[in-house]
């Protein structure tokens, strides 16, 4: 096992090349492992002080929801009360930015009880696919659409149908695959984002 002294991911990835230089495999299984074990701890500590930060935000965005809710699902009215805490709840909210570090809102509104619940959502990051393609498990920051608008008009080669042609015949006969391979792959390639 790793020594008291070293903890660190670095000082037990040395451990680690020097037990594989050594040959003791059972070494570099256990170290492997700790370094695991370290970095899923590392990552969980992160998620948790994220959601922690998002606590006091989560409240401030149900009470804001609940006036709302209020308003517009029971017809209750907008008392000069509910008005000021929802301009001062909404300026405070646009103002510090503290919806940055979140994806989206879920709440939920039970009308039988009149129980609501809030979460503000945070999105995991994609994990890179298996594929074995340079673009397996890329996440590209344009749309079809965007690329349609583009490259639409250009025709495929040997094709007498233009991009966007092709498209809309795939939409119409609700063809997901041929919409990836015939249209929104080529164009990722004549944006230059695959090979």
């Amino acid at each position: 096992m790793a020594s008291e002294v070293n903890t660190t991911p670095r000082d037990l990835k040395a451990e680690v090349r020097a037990a594989l230089d050594a040959g003791d495999f059972k070494k570099v299984e256990a170290l492997s492992k700790e370094i695991t074990r370290a970095e899923v701890d590392a990552k969980k500590a992160e998620a948790n002080a994220r959601l922690k930060a998002l606590g006091a935000t989560t409240d401030k965005v149900k009470a804001i929801f609940d006036i709302v809710s209020d308003v517009i699902a029971y017809g209750n009215p907008l008392t000069d009360e509910n008005k000021k805490a929802l301009l001062a709840g909404m300026k405070n909210l646009g103002s510090t930015k503290a919806l940055n570090a979140c994806d989206g809102i879920w709440y939920v509104r039970d009308f039988g009880e009149q129980l609501s619940s809030c979460r503000l959502v945070k999105q995991a990051p994609k994990v890179k696919g298996e594929g074995k393609s340079p673009s397996a498990g890329k996440k590209f920051g344009i749309s079809t659409e965007e690329l349609l608008r583009l490259y639409g008009s250009e025709k495929p080669e040997g094709s007498e149908l233009t991009y966007q042609q092709i498209y809309d015949k795939a939409v119409g006969d609700n063809s997901g695959n041929e919409r990836y391979s015939k249209v929104r792959k080529p164009l990722l390639k004549l944006h230059g984002l695959v090979e």
